[in-house]
This record gives structure tokens, sequence and C-alpha cells, in this order.
């Protein structure tokens, strides 16, 4: 079994931010932009733009999949 990562950990709790019903996207990015240095910002701004790409390459495939089913 592989040992679990500062990554996984931190993976997991942020699962459990977001599913959380009070989260509250705005204010955690007001925080972001106010708190932290643009280095880290620019970091998290590299992680959404991944999460887009793989995101939109999961839609394609599965566009693909359902399509090549009808034919």
């Amino acid at each position: 079994m592989r040992r679990r990562t500062k990554v996984d950990k931190v993976v997991d709790q942020l699962e459990e931010i977001l599913n959380d019903h009070h989260f509250h996207p705005a204010l955690m990015a007001n925080i972001i932009t106010t708190t932290y240095p643009p280095y880290t910002q620019s970091k998290l701004i590299e992680l959404i733009e991944y999460i887009k790409v793989y995101h939109e390459k999961e839609n394609e495939l599965h566009k693909e999949t359902r399509t090549a089913q009808y034919r």
C-alpha cells in the first residue's frame, strides 16, 4: 500500500471543506488574495487550470464514448 503524502492529506481536507454545506468560495478567494503572497496565489491558479484541463478531457472522452454507442 502506498504511503500517504502531505498532498494526499491536503486533498482530503480540501474535499471535506468543499463538500461542506457552509463552504463559501468567494470568502475563501478573498482570504487567499488578501492574506497569502502572489506566489501562493499563482500556484493555486495553476492547480485550478490543471483541474479545468483534466475536466475538459474527461468531458470530451465521455462525449466520444457516448457518441460511439450510437454508431
